[in-house]
């Protein structure tokens, strides 16, 4: 919600449009995930119209859904190449629609990085607005005043500190 209502995904969108013809192989595969509570990975077929959306609403246990050939195309290709301009061209009106108050950023996050390494590696770069808070790797507000203190003056326990990462077993799972 916050990345619609902030122009965040539309500016998104336009910087990936206007890239889209910088890019050459093989660095010019493209895969998209967008995510509210449930991941939403965008299937592009040759010969169809648009990108197909397929859902998974699992964000404690994410995976990839489909074949990685169908969710991660080139761009370059003519056969792929108006899909994936006509899906960024929808995704800022099309996520409009649904305003939902639940990041499942963790979960995009895991399920993005098995993606690209399923296609053989590459980059996952994330945008997004607001604290992921459902699903695997969500995380919580650190608004309590007493995090903000000297975890030796008022802070009772290393695991509540302001600088103490949250699910670090979940991040290092990610990067390794």
């Amino acid at each position: 919600k916050q990345a619609v209502e902030s122009g965040l995904l539309e500016q998104a969108c336009w910087t990936l449009r206007s890239l889209i013809s910088y890019l050459e192989a093989p660095a010019s595969r493209i895969a998209i995930v967008t995510f509210n509570r449930a991941l939403h990975f965008y299937s592009f077929h040759p010969g169809l119209g648009a990108a197909r959306l397929v859902t998974v609403p699992d964000t404690d246990d994410p995976f990839v859904p489909c074949s990685p050939t169908t969710l991660c195309v080139d761009v370059a290709d003519p056969a792929y190449s108006e899909q994936v301009q006509a899906l960024l061209d929808q995704l800022p009106s099309t996520c409009a629609e649904v305003a939902v108050e639940y990041a499942a950023g963790g979960a995009a996050l895991k399920a993005a990085v098995e993606l690209v390494g399923s296609c053989g590696g590459g980059h996952v770069v994330m945008f997004h607005a607001s604290l992921p808070n459902i699903g695997i790797g969500a995380l919580k507000h650190r608004d309590d005043l007493k995090m903000q203190l000297s975890s030796k003056q008022e802070v009772t326990g290393a695991e509540d500190g302001l600088f103490t990462p949250q699910q670090p077993a979940f991040f290092e799972s990610i990067v390794t």
